[in-house]
C-alpha cells in the first residue's frame, strides 16, 4: 500500500482509535504508522489528543530502551516471571480439585487450561471492524464509515467521517445534527467538527449482527469495503 493510501486509512481510523473502538490489531497498525508519519501525528494532535501522542512517544522510548537492555536482564526477568507463574500454578493445583488420570496423577495440561480460565475469568473480547470508503468516482463527499463489532459479532458502533465541506457547510450540518442529538431518541450522536470534516456516530446500526450489516451494505456500490 502506498504511503498516501496508508495515511488516508489511518486518518480515517483515528476517530474510532480515539474512542477506543478499534481492535488490538488495528491499534497496533495505527501506532506503528504514527511512529514514522509526522503528517498523521499532526492530524491526531489537531484532534486534541496530545495525551495519546505522548503515550506513543513514550512507547517509542520504551521500545528503544528495551532493545539496548542487556540479555542477562531479559533472561532474569523471564525466569522470575516463569517462576512466579509456576509457583502460583503449583499452589492452585495442590489446593484445588484438578483432574487426575486413572493412576491418580494430575493431568497437567487440563489443569493449566482450567487455571488460566479461572485467573482470567472470561476470555478478553476481540473487536473487529468493517470499513467503508467512498470511491473517488462516486461523486459523494469523501466519506468513511467504520463499523465496530464485539466478540459476538454485534455492532456496537458506526462512526461516520465526511470530508469535503467548506467550514460554513460543515458548521451548518453540525448545528443541525446537534439539534437532532437533543431529541428524545437521537440517532446521530457524539458529533465532532474539524475544519471541513464532520464526524459522528449513527446508532441505526447498533445491535445488528455483522451478517446483517454485510447484507445491507453489499448494495453500496459507491464504497470500497474492507474488514480489519
Amino acid at each position: 500500500m502506498k504511503k498516501n493510501e496508508k495515511c488516508k486509512l489511518v486518518q480515517d481510523l483515528l476517530p474510532n482509535y480515539i474512542e477506543k473502538l478499534t481492535s488490538e490489531d488495528t491499534n497496533k497498525y495505527i501506532e506503528e504508522h504514527l511512529k514514522e508519519c509526522n503528517e498523521c501525528k499532526e492530524v491526531l494532535k489537531n484532534m486534541g489528543e496530545n495525551i495519546v501522542l505522548d503515550k506513543i512517544e513514550e512507547k517509542k522510548k520504551i521500545d528503544y530502551l528495551k532493545k539496548i537492555k542487556r540479555r542477562q536482564k531479559i533472561i532474569i526477568g523471564v525466569i522470575l516471571v516463569i517462576a512466579v507463574i509456576f509457583i502460583m500454578l503449583v499452589i492452585d493445583i495442590f489446593s484445588s480439585g484438578y483432574p487426575v488420570d486413572k493412576n491418580g496423577k494430575i493431568e497437567f495440561k487440563e489443569a493449566i487450561e482450567l487455571w488460566i480460565k479461572s485467573k482470567r475469568g472470561v476470555i478478553t473480547s476481540k473487536l473487529t471492524n468493517i470499513i467503508l470508503t467512498s470511491k473517488e468516482e462516486s461523486g459523494l463527499n469523501p466519506t468513511t464509515i467504520v463499523f465496530t463489532f464485539d466478540e459476538n459479532e454485534k455492532c456496537i458502533g458506526a462512526r461516520y467521517s465526511v470530508r469535503g465541506y467548506t467550514e460554513e457547510e460543515a458548521l451548518e450540518r453540525y448545528n443541525s445534527f446537534k439539534e437532532a442529538e437533543n431529541s428524545m431518541a437521537p440517532v446521530i450522536t457524539n458529533i465532532q467538527i474539524h475544519g471541513g470534516e464532520l464526524i459522528y456516530n449513527y446508532s441505526y446500526w447498533n445491535g445488528k449482527t455483522k451478517e446483517e450489516v454485510q447484507n445491507e451494505i453489499s448494495s453500496y456500490d459507491d464504497y470500497i469495503i474492507q474488514e480489519i
